[in-house]
């Protein structure tokens, strides 16, 4: 009965530690870096609309900078996240025309577009392992 006890709690033990290091790496949350231009970008023309403490329920539902940077969303999910960010900004989506007739200081400049989804690119390709 001992050793019945022991062999289960053994073989338990042993899967419990390959589960969680296998589950480790699939949700691993870390990487996302923002280096202080790409935060400047961010804070003038989307962290409004796109963070915890928007009251654009739409807006940072769709894409919320805080969840990306804290570690809220999986790897996959953070890599989804900053393909959405490049395809958007390629389409010239964001921010919208009609937030920008209020706040036309909040466009995106074609630099800043730039640097922003070659930062999103970079980010992505590092989550990827590339």
């Amino acid at each position: 009965m001992k050793r019945t006890f022991l062999v289960i709690t053994s073989m338990a033990a042993v899967l419990f530690v390959l589960g969680g290091a296998f589950t480790a790496k699939d949700n691993s949350t870390a990487g996302i870096e923002m280096p202080e231009d790409i935060g400047k970008i961010i804070k003038k023309s989307c962290i409004g609309c796109h963070s915890d403490k928007s009251k654009n329920t739409k807006g940072k539902t769709k894409m919320n900078f805080d969840n990306l940077l804290n570690g809220k969303y999986s790897k996959g999910k953070q890599i989804a996240k900053l393909n959405s960010i490049v395809k958007t900004l390629s389409k010239g989506k964001m921010p919208p025309p009609k937030f920008l007739k209020k706040h036309p200081e909040r466009a995106l400049l074609p630099g800043e577009l730039k640097t922003l989804s070659q930062w999103a690119k970079n980010e992505m390709s590092t989550l990827m392992g590339k």
